[in-house]
């Protein structure tokens, strides 16, 4: 007759509780079939769940207790794949680009100090002489002077602005407008102006 201990008994109780289940890795490479490169980015699911995100290099890897899944690739601008897979393989998936893809566009403005004639984009100045050539009672005539800008007093100190077809009611309500005197903005971080 065997006497198993305190300590023994245990250990065989906590190992049989314990449910081990083998982990299986899937990993793979995703790129793009038109343009023949990694995508970066892409989604990996399984029953919409995302488990994995390909790196730089269009290279993923994650871990499952199945040999098995029905795993779904998605990105921008690429029309999504959902297959079933084994673990055993290593994975090249092809996205093909959807229909309303966009090609790449990037835009920099103000990247280097400059003169303002050579900006890219539309900048009118009032100088002091443009202000004090119609008065000194209203900046009113002077900002009409600035093609696509129309400034309208409704009553004394009640301005209207309109830039290009925005219309800006209410000083206080001044919105898609950003305003600054001598550098200083009155505009805050909400658009108020």
């Amino acid at each position: 007759m065997r006497i198993i201990t305190g300590l023994s008994c245990f250990i065989l109780s906590i190992a049989g509780n314990l449910q081990l289940t083998a982990q299986t890795i899937f990993k793979g490479l995703v790129f793009s079939k038109e343009l023949a490169k990694p995508l970066s980015g892409v989604t990996i699911s399984i029953s919409d769940r995302p488990v994995a995100v390909t790196d730089t290099n269009g290279v993923f890897h994650f871990t499952t207790p199945n040999q098995n899944e029905i795993i779904s690739f998605s990105h921008i601008g690429y029309l999504p794949i959902s297959a079933n897979y084994t673990a055993s393989q290593t994975l090249f998936i092809q996205l093909g680009q959807s229909g309303s893809l966009l090609s790449e566009m990037v835009v920099r403005a103000f990247e280097r100090n400059t003169d303002l004639r050579n900006m890219p984009v539309t900048i009118s100045v009032l100088k002091r002489s443009d202000l004090e050539r119609y008065g000194n009672t209203s900046i009113l005539p002077a900002v009409n002077t600035v093609p696509g800008v129309k400034m309208d007093e409704r009553s004394p100190g009640s301005l209207r602005l309109s830039i290009r077809g925005n219309l800006l009611r209410s000083p206080f309500g001044v919105r898609n407008v950003k305003v600054y005197w001598n550098g200083i903005p009155f505009t805050d971080a909400n658009g108020n102006t």
